[in-house]
């Protein structure tokens, strides 16, 4: 069966803006609020020594340069939700993980991090369409709520993402890509450390074209950090 493609304007179709514009709030002012807060702010204690394995770009000197501290890979399982049901997809991301005060030149908690990711991969139901994306985001671990072995984090993002598919309505192939998320890695002494995590998914041309109905999913993660 075929994706659901546009082809016709719609007066009554949803838009999806409203959305985009809160999700983006949202990602702009975890990305200001560190900077805002000054040098006399607090900083949260580091995590457990269990999870330290690899250490946060903050721990290096402070000379070094702006390069990523840790580089990982996922495989993430995509199911849209609304306005469709049925599509399903596969993405394949590699990303850098930053320290977001050498990035940015401002004081932060240590706990904050600074991610830029790639992805690629396509549909597979109930079509074969490709989707490509790029896009960054701020990561925020969670001290209070981390264990021996273990580190939960919530990150926000947006990029662009390219999908060779459309819904009806959905005006554009190319459109905005906000994401939010929740997670936790995972540090073992044989493997390595890995994470698993849960994003909410949407894109939306942000009013570039008449028709805007967006495509709203929930993608499960499974990666490991290099």
């Amino acid at each position: 069966m075929a994706l659901p493609v546009r082809n016709r304007r719609t007066s009554g179709s949803p838009a999806s803006s409203p959305a985009l514009g809160a999700v983006a709030a949202v990602v702009l002012a975890l990305l200001l609020l560190p900077a805002a807060s000054g040098a006399g702010g607090p900083v949260l204690p580091p995590p457990p020594a269990a999870v330290m394995e690899k250490p946060l770009a903050s721990d290096r000197p402070a000379g070094e340069g702006r390069e990523p501290d840790r580089y990982g890979m996922t495989v993430g399982l995509g199911s849209s939700q609304d306005p469709v049901r049925d599509i399903r997809f596969v993405l394949i991301s590699a990303f850098g993980l930053f320290d977001y005060g050498k990035v940015w030149g401002r004081d932060r908690p240590r706990e904050l991090c600074f991610k830029v990711e790639g992805a690629a991969g396509g549909t597979v139901r109930p079509d074969r369409r490709a989707i490509v994306s790029l896009g960054a985001a701020v990561l925020y671990y969670l001290p209070p709520f981390a264990g021996p072995a273990f580190r939960p984090y919530a990150e926000a993002g947006i990029g662009v993402i390219y999908t060779d598919f459309q819904v009806r309505d959905q005006g554009l192939r190319i459109n905005f890509n906000p994401q939010l998320g929740i997670g936790t890695e995972v540090t073992t002494e044989e493997l390595g450390n890995f994470f698993t995590a849960l994003r909410v998914h949407h894109l939306s041309n942000g009013g570039l074209h008449h028709d805007n109905r967006g495509v709203n999913s929930l993608i499960l993660q499974i990666g490991r950090y290099y």
